[in-house]
C-alpha cells in the first residue's frame, strides 16, 4: 500500500512495516501473487518478490 507519506508500506502474516530497500517515495503500486512492482514519484519502477518460479510455473500480473 502507498501511505498518505507516498511511503511502501507491506504485510504478511504479520503486521503492516515499511518495505525493505525502498526508500522514497510512490504514485503507483501493483501486486500480484508472488511479486510487487511499484513507480516511484521520479518515474523510475522498482520490482520485488521472492526467486523465480520453477520453469512451466507462469505467473501474470497486470497493472
Amino acid at each position: 500500500a502507498i501511505a498518505t507519506d507516498d511511503t511502501i508500506t507491506c504485510w504478511g502474516d504479520t503486521a503492516p512495516r515499511p518495505a525493505d530497500g525502498f526508500a522514497g517515495t510512490y504514485k503507483a503500486v501493483s501486486v500480484g501473487f508472488l511479486h510487487t512492482c511499484a513507480i516511484a514519484t521520479d518515474d523510475t519502477i522498482v520490482c520485488w518478490g521472492p526467486v523465480p518460479a520453477p520453469e512451466g510455473v507462469r505467473w501474470l500480473t497486470r497493472s
